[in-house]
C-alpha cells in the first residue's frame, strides 16, 4: 500500500535557549509536513515453490517492510525529517512449520531517526539527539499436541544494546533503553 499525509502545523519538540543560556525543549507547532511512503508485505512458500507435498512440512520466507519519507516542508526546518520518523522499518524472517511444530527467525532492522525538528545529532540535553539504527534477531518456536500447546522464544537473541525513544518523563529524561536478550515459555490449552 502507498501512502500519503500533509499535516498543517504538525507538533512537535524544538530545542531553546532561555533569556539566562539554558536550553530547554518546547513542544509547539512546528510547521508543515508531507509523509508519503510504501508498506508491504509479501511470503513465500519455498516447499509449495519446489514441491507440492506436505510430508516435510512447510518453509516460508516472509518480509515486512515499510518506507516512510517524512519531512517538514516549511519553516525554519524545511526538508528537515520529522522526528521519530526512521526511513525504514524492515522485518524478514523465516517459518518452518511441520505438523504441530512451528519455528520462526526474524531480523527487525530500522533506520536512524531524530527526536527533534532541528535534526540534532548531539546535544547535552539528553532529550535532544539522534536515535541509531539498530538491528534485532528474535526466535520463537511452538509445539502442539492434542489441545495443548508449548510455546518458547528468544527475544533480542544477539543481545542487541539499542534504544528507540529520548523522553523527558519517567525515568527520563533521556533514553529508554532496549530489553537485552530475554526468553519467554508458554503453555495453552484450547477448550
Amino acid at each position: 500500500s502507498l501512502f500519503y499525509l500533509s499535516y498543517n502545523d504538525r507538533i512537535g519538540l524544538v530545542n531553546k535557549t532561555d533569556e539566562n543560556g539554558h536550553p530547554y525543549i518546547l513542544r509547539t507547532n512546528v510547521d508543515k509536513s508531507i509523509h508519503k511512503g510504501i508498506e508491504a508485505f509479501t511470503e513465500l512458500n519455498i516447499t509449495r515453490a519446489f514441491d507440492g507435498s506436505k510430508t516435510m512440512g512447510s518453509l516460508l520466507i516472509f518480509n515486512s517492510f515499510a518506507y516512510t519519507n517524512a519531512r517538514y516542508t516549511g519553516g525554519a526546518y524545511k526538508g528537515n525529517k520529522v522526528e521519530y520518523a526512521p526511513e525504514i522499518i524492515n522485518r524478514i524472517g523465516i517459518t518452518y512449520n511441520h505438523k504441530m511444530l512451528s519455528s520462526s527467525l526474524q531480523l527487525s532492522t530500522q533506520t536512524k531517526a531524530f527526536a527533534d525538528a532541528a535534526n540534532t545529532v548531539r546535544s547535552n540535553n539528553p532529550v535532544i539527539g539522534s536515535i541509531p539504527a539498530y538491528s534485532v534477531i528474535d526466535w520463537s518456536v511452538s509445539q502442539g499436541y492434542k489441545k495443548w500447546k508449548l510455546k518458547a522464544g528468544i527475544s533480542n537473541l544477539a543481545d542487541k544494546r539499542y534504544f528507540t525513544q529520548r523522553t523527558d518523563e519517567y525515568p527520563g529524561p533521556g533514553i529508554i533503553p532496549s530489553t537485552g536478550r530475554s526468553y519467554y515459555m508458554g503453555i495453552g490449552y484450547n477448550l
